[in-house]
């Protein structure tokens, strides 16, 4: 019998749950592994030069862009405000991705955070893990990692994106996410056709600038849920098991200062501490600056030093 509090969080719906393990074992996983392992082979016959970096580079900035500072502090926290053309971009670039539409995405990530550690929190490495060893570990890893993808029942969006299901402009965003998703596999390789004027030019922006940059994308920001909360530091007692990590720091853009983002949600910046690099956190800053983002929401520094004191 399913418990009524996790009843109110998820759908339990056979033909949803096998419409969502579909999307996340092909089109999130699958097939941007097949993409990147081509890449990799088509380096011993291409090489790799300016366009293979450049593709991978730039797409990655625009979607990370999207997926961090789009749909995480944006639509998930709303940790700043902006135009409704900067929210369009952010939710294009966003959805290019392939981790899935806005409204899914945030439910998911509100309920992570509402039930961290806990039953509910869909990519927690504890949940269901008897033992300490180091097979249980490596379990909980995987789980967390990718194994939750196939597993876990949708979250309820009428409990947890109530707001976003009111926006006339989102609600649009979201029924277009399989139109931005092709847009991001198909754009590079049209601009690399263009920019070398042959086939080779447009493999190379499907595979560099499409598949392979959403399978590297996709398992820094799959290791948030893994990595970070097994191993780093834990500055605040955040009563579940985020932690700090400096190797994910860039390629994350900032989010694995993890602990951070559990301890002050709401915050726009996550760097509190100057060799801290945020990188998300400085384009949202950058925004501020140029007049694109308002009300940029941070803690001040009695707000962190009280919370750290409370451990």
């Amino acid at each position: 019998m399913i418990n009524d509090s996790l009843a109110q969080i998820s759908i339990y719906d056979e033909h949803l749950a096998s419409r969502q393990k579909w999307h996340s074992l092909w089109i999130t996983n699958l097939i941007p592994f097949f993409g990147f392992i081509v890449g990799i082979v088509l380096i011993f016959y291409w090489g790799i030069g300016w366009l293979e970096i450049s593709m991978l580079a730039s797409m990655y900035f625009i979607t990370v862009i999207g997926l961090e500072v789009g749909f995480h502090r944006f639509f998930a926290h709303k940790s700043f405000e902006t135009s409704n053309a900067l929210m369009i971009l952010l939710a294009i670039s966003g959805s290019m991705c392939a981790q899935g539409p806005i409204v899914y995405w945030v439910a998911n990530h509100r309920r992570h955070h509402k039930h961290s550690d806990q039953m509910g929190d869909p990519h927690s490495p504890y949940i269901d893990r008897d033992g300490a060893g180091f097979k249980t570990k490596l379990l909980g890893l995987w789980h967390a990692h990718i194994g939750w993808q196939v597993r876990h029942n949708s979250p309820s969006t009428s409990h947890f994106t109530k707001d976003l299901l009111k926006n006339k402009i989102i609600f649009r965003m979201n029924q277009l996410y399989f139109v931005w998703l092709t847009l991001g596999i198909v754009l590079p390789a049209i601009v690399g056709g263009l920019l070398l004027l042959n086939l080779k030019g447009v493999v190379i922006g499907l595979i560099w600038g499409g598949l392979a940059r959403i399978f590297i994308l996709n398992n820094f920001t799959f290791s948030i849920n893994s990595i970070c909360h097994m191993f780093g530091r834990r500055p605040f007692d955040t009563k579940e098991n985020s932690r700090n990590n400096i190797w994910l720091a860039l390629p994350s853009f900032g989010q694995s200062w993890h602990n951070n983002h559990h301890a002050f949600p709401y915050s726009a910046v996550l760097n509190f501490q100057w060799w801290q690099v945020d990188l998300a956190g400085n384009f949202i800053l950058f925004l501020k600056r140029i007049g694109l983002a308002t009300n940029v929401k941070k803690p001040n520094t009695d707000q962190i030093r009280l919370k750290k004191m409370a451990i």
